[in-house]
């Protein structure tokens, strides 16, 4: 469905099907200097507008789930692209990041995980998050005491972590870094999920170890003025 959004909306604002085609994410194109890279895949589809509209879909399929014909979509969608122009998205970054539920209910974030375990694999990063609050709370408490200022009050409960926090804690990573903990999250949090019972410690890291050979990651890069994206596979 969301393919069939997309495509429409490129069809509408751009040069056509064929031409969408020939620049789609599983094609390759030329680039200035005659390299070839990955192409943009939906170059042109505002994220936001096609996210609205599979959330509307997504509704609408809720509502009518007392008729003969209504049923949920069953699956939830992570929508990632550059941010329109003009634009309701309030930040000063290139790229959005929507999320659509079954319900249709559409959230945009900083990070997140669909699927299975998807909770778990959240619940990793907001710990990273609190984590890293707490060392940078405890190194502000060290600069007043040095400083002879009063020095702030450390209270023994977890701090309490915001939209704000997890955007500076990002927005402070390497790239090296986040490639690293979006990694560990899907790795840990996956590992969490498992309902296993009392299993053999062995086996708990044969999982893992397979798993990690099964997970990869990915570096989406803009051009200059942020309207070409290419993908580039990490590990």
């Amino acid at each position: 469905r969301t393919t069939d959004e997309a495509m429409s909306l490129y069809h509408a604002d751009n040069k056509g099907i064929d031409w969408f085609i020939s620049h789609s994410l599983e094609g390759m194109i030329q680039d200035e200097v005659g390299s070839r890279r990955i192409g943009a895949g939906v170059a042109g589809v505002d994220v936001t507008t096609l996210s609205r509209r599979i959330a509307d879909a997504a509704q609408a399929s809720t509502q009518r789930m007392g008729s003969k014909f209504g049923r949920m979509l069953a699956s939830s969608l992570l929508a990632v692209g550059a941010v329109g122009t003009p634009s309701s998205v309030l930040s000063d970054d290139k790229l959005v990041l929507w999320r659509v539920d079954p319900t249709g209910n559409l959230v945009q974030l900083e990070a997140g995980a669909v699927g299975r375990g998807a909770f778990h694999i959240e619940s990793q990063l907001l710990r990273r998050v609190e984590l890293w609050k707490r060392e940078k709370r405890r190194l502000a408490i060290e600069s007043e005491c040095q400083t002879g200022d009063d020095p702030i009050e450390e209270g023994g409960e977890a701090p309490v972590v915001s939209n704000e926090d997890v955007h500076e804690f990002l927005s402070s990573l390497s790239e090296d870094d986040a490639i690293d903990a979006a990694h560990q999250c899907l790795i840990e949090g996956i590992m969490a999920s498992r309902n296993v019972g009392h299993e053999d410690a062995r086996v708990t890291e044969q999982v893992e170890i397979r798993l990690k050979r099964r997970v990869h990651s990915v570096v989406l890069r803009s051009d200059a003025d942020g309207r070409q994206y290419t993908v580039e596979r990490i590990k």
